[in-house]
């Protein structure tokens, strides 16, 4: 992996946390990515085992935010606007609240403006399953 971190579709990032998006013709196939797993919502990074993957499908405007399971992929419903990023950082800061880590921990890699986004996490002693459980007991 050299210099890099990981290399998920066209996102590569580096192993100082910055995210950079490379062009469809320098576009790598990385074998552990989400889409390789077949919805799978919360993957491992292989070169980094405190590092993880998880993939949400987020409805804004909710009623109140809450995170729930179904058929293998996590729901999130946001109170907050999808205007500006607010929905954005709203998800960043439940997740932070609910895994019980800082929000520079967490970066959005992918779905900036899509109802399915992809978060790229750093979570030390904790596993996959660790993880299922924190997120679908908040």
């Amino acid at each position: 992996m050299g210099k890099y971190s990981a290399i998920w579709g066209n996102i590569i990032i580096t192993k100082k946390k910055k995210i950079i998006k490379t062009k469809e013709s320098q576009k790598k196939k990385w074998k552990n990515s989400p889409e390789s797993k077949n919805s799978e919502a919360i993957s491992e990074d292989r070169n980094n085992p405190d590092y993880f993957f998880i993939t949400v499908l987020v409805k804004a405007n909710a009623r109140q935010n809450r995170i729930f399971m179904e058929d293998k992929k996590l729901y999130l419903d946001i109170n907050a606007p999808p205007i500006k990023g607010k929905a954005n950082s709203s998800i960043i800061k439940l997740l932070s609240k609910t895994l019980n880590i800082p929000k520079s921990e967490i970066s959005l890699i992918k779905g900036q403006t899509s109802h399915q986004k992809t978060f790229y996490i750093h979570i030390e002693h904790l596993n996959v399953s660790q993880i299922y459980e924190k997120l679908t007991n908040y």
